[in-house]
């Protein structure tokens, strides 16, 4: 193979970048940096200092993690602070800066305000008359001289050149302040008046959780905070994405314990968790802001058609372990949810580009705002990458290339709109965008690289009000795809897709007491899939392919002690060819989930699960009909055929849990036990029965044989353990470890039965088994200086795997032959170093890529794996 043109585009772009430089720079300061994790550390200490009685220490670090990253609530927890010292004009202060960012309980604040500034208005005594200046001033001096030690008689003059004036600003002395002044400007009696009515202010959450503490939503129907959450659960914020220098989603991915990462090159990238990573990867479902961007037709996620633009991420959830009970089919072995920054969140406009290797180069514009009580968001974003390695050399004259250039792997231009209005109780959002795409797939079988171009959008709406929402969208895409390369005369497999999926769901809830507190949340949904695909038989009048999908689902989360807590989960979904084949009872797959969650003390939680999940059979799975022919004997070819009473796949897994938090270092450990059953595969070639299956009737060559899709028999057990933590030993500095182990068995997958962990023979159960790295190890490190330079750094070691990959030989057993191709252990080192200019308004850095030049494969089929170094630059204005 050869590689190809690496040559950097920057030259043919350093006008684009020039000018979005000159945009940052003329911009007024804004912080790009979220160091969430330092807001956090102060936040806690500082509430800790509070409730230790040190309410002047305490409001120190609270202001210091609002100078970081501004929270209103963290304005409303100094507010009652200070109203504890008796410094009600500064409480009143701070409760009018909470008031001003409209919050939900803001007429109770401006009550309680009201009511504050009455108590504290009679004790404000007369002005006296004549007032002895000096005399005043020589008291004030002396006292503040004996509370530092010095025994000046109360009666001796203040220095002219010192003025006491200054030493009342020092916030260092705000304890003796408040012995000295607090007595004075306030009874004690108005004082426990001022705590009484401050007192009838409602409780934030802030009060008992930590405000920077992600309110994760993935995991359940309600939020929850990370500690609490009823899965295996990780979030990588969007100051470590931005840190880590990371091109696309499944760059980022990698350091989640438990992922497997296959990277063909830089369109195509197949991600599973816990093991089953394939060509095609299709037991992880894909969200972006609650939004499924999994192709339901396919199976799996196309990343280039994800929407979102790296810089627009706020943070990404991932579940690792069974998520059916909550999204039903596809949510297998786990769920990635990406949610990105609301329009208020953006708050201006910003821009990024990154240019670099192998004619790599991004470049985003968003902009973002509030108005009254519209809030909205605009990104336009175009995307270019070429291949690491050529599929094949130069000159072959018995291949041609079917879709211009080459040599690009990917290349997206994409616009995207949304917008919400609050009307008080209820609030509307809405939002669609469009991308026009070219990008590369490697698909099943003996098939290789895939090219694809076409359009693809979306449309969402979302109505809420309490807590009932109703949610909608629409997933539209238009592709024309084939086999990248292709010899000449010989039948080609280019055609068209045409796919539309329409969902509906609703959710609401309600609390109630009963031995505890219930938060009980009810909902159902619905889902029309369309779809127009070449590949697939065609329908006797010639239309597309139609199915209507529904489910019902509840959760239960029951608060039985304030340490022990029970979540239920429960989803039935009903799929319309399960029912017209009789496949399950109704149509129906049931996915129960449970989670027991115990808080062996404050931020110290163990977490047991057992759940099930599914994933239903695809449409090309079910419906395929292709002739493919063999490229190296024209002649004949293999035909592909779907099967309509394939059932699904189904997991049943369990696991055990901690997470806890030590000051600022966070541990997580997992350990867990998975059965799955029912594994659908391309199955084994069927001869020909007879003469005249043995010719197609379209084409008229020569049927090898037949083959298609089958449920694999037995079961395939998994186990494995999971440990990591995060570490913020200090401003700045946040640190990262996290280890897995899995180890696959087989059980009466043979007419022998037994278990097997042996991949020792060229077979199906190998190629089940072997494709998943056991040992897998991520460590990584950020650094924000205070000079403004940052470090990112991510290093991500697999050990040694084995793919088989499967050909077809009629001479052979089964009329299949699987081959066996070694993938070396290897280490990648990530990373990006970055500078803050002027006040923070423009951020330039470069990031690199594999920085040891290991140039492994992930997969035998896929591009070769080099280095590569992007040079980045973004501002906000």
């Amino acid at each position: 193979m050869n590689n190809t043109n690496s040559a950097t585009p920057l030259a043919a772009r350093a006008n684009v970048c020039a000018a979005l430089a000159l945009v940052a720079l003329l911009a007024p300061a804004t912080a790009l940096a979220d160091a969430r994790s330092d807001a956090k550390r102060h936040f806690r200490d500082g509430m800790s200092l509070i409730a230790a009685g040190q309410v002047e220490r305490g409001i120190a670090e609270l202001k210091q993690a609002y100078a970081i990253k501004p929270h209103p609530d963290v304005l409303y927890d100094i507010a009652k602070a200070y109203v504890d010292l008796g410094n009600i004009s500064e409480a009143l202060n701070y409760f009018r800066h909470y008031v001003a960012t409209d919050p939900a309980d803001k007429e109770q604040v401006m009550s309680v305000m009201q009511r504050l500034q009455a108590a504290i208005a009679p004790a404000a005594p007369p002005p006296p008359q004549n007032i002895d200046v000096q005399k005043l001033l020589a008291q004030l001096q002396a006292l503040i001289d004996q509370q530092r030690g010095h025994q000046q008689p109360p009666s001796a003059p203040a220095p002219a050149a010192r003025p006491a004036v200054a030493k009342k600003a020092e916030p260092a002395r705000a304890e003796p302040e408040e012995d000295m002044f607090e007595a004075e400007t306030i009874s004690a009696k108005t004082r426990a008046t001022a705590r009484e009515i401050a007192a009838e202010l409602s409780a934030h959450e802030s009060s008992a959780e930590d405000i920077f503490e992600e309110q994760v939503v993935t995991a359940s129907a309600r939020s929850s905070s990370e500690t609490k959450s009823p899965a295996s659960l990780t979030v990588i914020t969007g100051d470590e994405i931005r840190m880590s220098g990371a091109a696309t989603v499944p760059e980022i991915l990698r350091r989640v314990p438990g992922i497997d990462i296959a990277e063909m090159n830089p369109s195509d990238t197949n991600v599973s968790i816990r093991g089953f990573n394939r060509r095609l990867a299709n037991k992880v479902l894909v969200l972006v802001d609650g939004r499924s961007v999994y192709q339901d037709f396919l199976g799996g996620t196309f990343w280039p058609l994800i929407d979102v633009n790296i810089q627009d991420i706020d943070r990404i959830e991932v579940i690792r372990g069974p998520g059916s009970a909550l999204y039903g089919a596809n949510a297998f072995s786990g769920v990635v949810n990406i949610i990105t920054r609301t329009g208020d969140e953006i708050a201006g406009a910003r821009a990024a580009v990154q240019a670099g290797d192998h004619r790599t180069f991004q470049g985003a514009i968003t902009t973002g705002g509030k108005t009254g009580k519209l809030t909205y968001k605009t990104s336009f974003a175009y995307e270019r990458a070429d291949k690491w390695t050529r599929d094949f050399t130069d000159g072959r004259v018995d291949l041609s290339s079917q879709f211009p250039q080459p040599d690009r792997s990917r290349e997206i231009q994409r616009g995207e709109v949304a917008a919400s209005y609050d009307f008080g109780k209820t609030q509307v959002s809405g939002g669609g965008g469009f991308d026009n795409v070219a990008m590369q797939v490697v698909p099943l079988g003996a098939l290789r690289t895939f090219g694809a171009t076409g359009q693809s959008g979306f449309v969402r709406a979302e109505v809420g009000s309490g807590p009932t929402k109703v949610k909608a969208f629409w997933n539209a895409l238009r592709l024309t795809t084939g086999p990248e390369y292709w010899p000449d005369g010989i039948l080609s497999l280019k055609s068209s897709v045409r796919s539309d999926v329409v969902d509906l769901t609703t959710i609401t809830g309600f609390d109630f007491k009963a031995y505890g507190t219930h938060h009980l949340n009810i909902g159902a949904g619905y889902r029309f899939k369309s779809l127009q695909w070449g590949y697939l038989a065609s329908r006797a009048d010639g239309s597309a392919y139609q199915e209507h999908h529904f489910n019902v689902f509840l959760q239960e989360e029951w608060e039985i002690t304030r340490k022990l807590s029970l979540v239920l989960s429960y989803r039935m979904d009903r799929n319309p060819l399960l029912a017209q084949q009789s496949v399950t009872a109704g149509g129906l797959v049931h996915s129960p989930r449970g989670t027991v969650l115990y808080e062996v003390k404050p931020d110290q939680v163990l977490r047991f699960t057992l759940g099930t999940a599914f994933r239903a059979p695809t449409f090309l799975e079910s419906y395929v009909d292709l002739f493919a022919p063999i490229p190296d004997q024209p002649a004949m070819g293999v035909r592909f055929q779907g099967s309509t009473t394939l059932r699904p796949e189904q997991m049943l897994q369990a696991e055990l849990g901690y997470r806890g938090r030590f000051g600022t270092f966070q541990p997580d450990v997992v350990i867990y036990a998975e059965r799955v059953q029912n594994l659908i595969t391309d199955g084994a070639l069927r001869l020909p029965a007879n003469s005249s299956e043995a010719v197609d009737p379209v084409t008229g060559q020569y049927v090898a044989g037949y083959t298609g899709f089958e449920n694999e028999p037995g079961s395939y057990f998994g186990a494995g353990a999971e440990a990591g933590g995060k570490w913020s030993p200090a401003d700045g500095v946040d640190l990262g470890l996290n280890y897995s182990y899995e180890r696959m068995f087989a059980c009466s997958v043979t007419s022998t039965g037994g278990c097997t962990d042996s991949i020792s023979a060229a077979n199906q159960v190998s190629a089940a088994l072997a494709n998943t790295a056991r040992h897998k190890l991520n460590v990584t490190a950020t650094w924000r200086t205070k000079t403004n330079f940052d470090l990112g750094l991510g290093v991500h070691f697999v050990s040694a795997a084995t793919w088989f990959e499967k050909s077809f030989d009629v001479n052979s057993q089964g009329g299949v032959i699987f081959t066996p191709y070694a993938v070396p252990a290897h280490t990648m080192v990530n990373g990006r170093v970055g500078y803050r200019w002027i006040k923070d308004k423009l951020e330039t850095g470069v990031a690199f890529y594999n920085l040891l030049g290991d140039e492994q494969r992930e997969h035998p089929f896929g591009n070769q794996i080099g280095r590569r170094v992007l040079f980045t630059a973004s501002g906000a204005f």
